[in-house]
């Protein structure tokens, strides 16, 4: 018996002794955790960058906003003379463009099973896929890849250039500016396109083949080939002139709910909104960015198309720190004028405490760019 409490009384050290590592163990874990945790997110998300953007042109894609838009009545074409002054912005969307030759077996498989399904299978051009994920809180477009503005920038460039045969480009778009907000995302997705496969087909950024195939894209993506602040007319494609950009800090408001840009101009039409003579003249005057009258003809249009706007105007008019509010193109993002980067971090904030989408950011020179391989 004395024999057996005595194996009982060793087990029972030997258990606590156990106890007393694993308790201590954990203790120090505990105290570590925070900084071996993030060290280790930290190299996660490097070797799955590695892998994913190996090989890859990293571009940006700005944002915008109209500084002044001006509507004019319909042309017999369906389309309206626009004359606008376009500011581009901090807040960007990411592209990782990825080019590569196709393997020829792989390209007589692909165009056996496209003729079995009666389907035409190019291979002048290249093979294109785009892919988009939703990034701090913007919802991703849930489009397929032939049916967004960046596949039709490539195909469009390889058309006109005769480059891209047997070739497939993955195209992955990181999106940080929301859809149907008047921001340009979509247009600005498509130039940053363009600039990423003028550097992989060894183009000049500059050849003017890239502003046709923008001009042709729609209104606004040549504005994103130059970037910073520039006025431009016919439908708000053909550049007139460059201004020095305007500096301040901004918040970017988007209530719930987007305006279709065709809904918008019908309703524009039943009850147009023109710029004054005045309004007109100072533009004229303005010598940079910061002289240019802020005006947008659309504005009360959309906001009788989603009344959120107002409120979204009126609360703008109540925040300390903000000198302006105005629609962003045709909506349904607005973007407030504020005195300091304390003013629009505050101003931001507030906005998301209404239920809103808000960003702060800043006006900025930036254009669709290759960013610099480290």
């Amino acid at each position: 018996m004395a024999q057996e409490n005595v194996k009982k009384n060793a087990a029972a050290k030997e258990q606590a002794a156990e106890q007393q590592q694993k308790s201590q163990s954990h203790q120090a874990l505990s105290q570590s955790a925070p900084v071996d945790m993030i060290a280790m997110a930290r190299e996660a998300t490097l070797r799955d960058q590695a892998g994913m953007y190996a090989g890859t042109t990293k571009v940006v894609a700005p944002a915008k906003v109209n500084l002044y838009l001006g509507v004019g009545p319909q042309r017999p074409d369906g389309y309206h003379e626009v004359t606008t002054v376009l500011q581009s912005l901090m807040l960007h969307d990411v592209l990782y463009v990825r080019v590569k030759d196709l393997d020829p077996v792989v390209v007589e498989y692909e165009r056996g099973l496209a003729r079995e399904k009666g389907k035409e299978y190019r291979t002048d051009v290249p093979q294109v896929r785009v892919t988009c994920v939703g990034c701090e809180g913007v919802e991703a477009p849930q489009l397929p890849s032939d049916q967004n503005l960046a596949y039709a920038a490539v195909m469009a460039l390889a058309e006109a250039t005769g480059n891209g045969a047997n070739q497939a480009v993955d195209i992955r778009i990181e999106k940080h500016i929301p859809q149907q907000a008047g921001l340009g995302g979509g247009s600005s997705d498509a130039a940053a396109a363009l600039i990423a496969m003028a550097d992989a087909w060894d183009m000049d950024p500059n050849d003017p083949v890239l502003f046709q195939v923008a001009a042709g894209l729609g209104a606004d993506v040549a504005f994103f080939l130059v970037g910073g602040c520039a006025q431009l007319d016919g439908v708000g494609e053909a550049l007139q002139r460059k201004l020095p950009s305007r500096k301040s800090n901004v918040v970017l408001v988007k209530p719930e709910g987007g305006l279709s840009t065709a809904d918008v101009y019908r309703e524009f039409d039943s009850d147009p909104d023109l710029p004054t003579s005045q309004v007109q003249e100072q533009l004229t005057a303005a010598q940079d960015g910061a002289s240019v009258p802020l005006f947008n003809g659309l504005q009360s249009t959309a906001v009788r198309l989603l009344p959120e706007l107002a409120r979204v105007q009126e609360w703008a008019a109540e925040q300390e720190g903000v000198s302006d509010c105005l629609l962003c193109g045709s909506g349904s993002a607005s973007f407030l004028l504020c005195e300091s980067f304390e003013a629009a971090c505050k101003v931001s904030a507030a906005a998301m405490a209404q239920g809103w989408w808000a960003r702060s950011t800043s006006f900025s020179g930036l254009r669709a760019a290759v960013v610099p391989k480290r």
